[in-house]
C-alpha cells in the first residue's frame, strides 16, 4: 500500500467525515457556515490524528465526544446523539460506497494478516509489512477498528497465522480472535492458517 494511497484515504476520510458532522450538527440547530466547517474539520482532524498514536488512540471517541461538547457548547446527551447520528450516517454511506465499488478489484485484494505468537500478535498488511505489534486479543481489535486499518480490509478477509489444533482448528487466544474478528467493521470472512492446516470460517 503506497504512502499517496493512504494519504489520499486520509483526506478522503476527513472530508467525509467533516461534511457528516456538519450535517448533522445542523439537524441539531447549529448554523452552516465557514466557522462552523473549519471547526468541525478542526475536530476530525485532531483526533485522526490522535487515533495513531499507538495505545493511547484507543481514546480518539473520548476525545472527539469532549471536543464537540467544548467547541459546539453541547451537553453529554446532546454529544452522544450526535456522535450515533454520525455513526449511522457514516455507516450508511460506506456500505453504499463499497456496494457501488462492486467486488472485482476489491476481492482480488491479498488479506490482512495477524499473526498470533505466543505473547504477541503481529498485524502485517498485504505487502507483508508489520504494521503493529500488541499483547492482547482486545488491542488487535481496537486496532483494525482504527480508520488507518481501513484500507488494508477492502479485500475483507483477515489472515490468522496461528498454532492449530490437530483438527486444524486455530487454540488458545488465536481461537479467541478468530471468533471476534467478524464483529470489525469491513471484515467479511476469517482465515486462518498454520502447521498443518489452512481453513476457512
Amino acid at each position: 500500500m503506497s504512502l499517496a494511497v493512504v494519504l489520499l484515504y486520509f483526506v478522503i476520510m476527513l472530508i467525509v467525515t467533516t461534511a457528516v458532522l456538519a450535517g448533522v450538527l445542523t439537524i441539531f440547530g447549529e448554523g452552516l457556515d465557514r466557522d462552523m466547517l473549519l471547526k468541525c474539520l478542526g475536530i476530525n482532524t485532531g483526533v485522526l490524528v490522535f487515533s495513531l498514536i499507538p495505545y493511547l488512540g484507543m481514546l480518539s471517541p473520548v476525545i472527539w465526544l469532549a471536543a464537540v461538547m467544548a467547541v459546539f457548547e453541547k451537553s453529554f446527551v446532546e454529544a452522544i446523539l450526535v456522535a450515533l447520528s454520525c455513526w449511522v450516517v457514516k455507516f450508511v454511506a460506506f456500505i453504499g460506497l463499497g456496494i457501488l465499488a462492486g467486488g472485482g478489484a476489491v476481492a482480488g485484494q491479498p488479506p490482512l494478516v495477524v499473526h498470533a505468537h505466543d505473547a504477541r500478535f503481529d498485524i502485517v498488511d498485504p505487502a507483508g509489512n508489520v504494521l503493529r505489534t500488541v499483547a492482547s486479543v482486545e488491542e488487535v481489535l481496537s486496532a483494525l477498528q482504527n480508520p488507518s486499518m481501513t484500507p488494508m480490509l477492502r479485500g475483507g478477509t483477515v489472515l490468522v497465522r496461528c498454532q492449530l489444533d490437530p483438527s486444524g482448528l486455530p487454540t488458545g487466544d488465536a481461537a479467541e480472535l478468530s471468533a471476534k474478528l467478524g464483529s470489525i467493521p469491513g471484515v467479511r470472512s476469517v482465515r486462518w492458517e498454520g502447521k498443518g492446516a489452512g481453513t476457512d470460517e
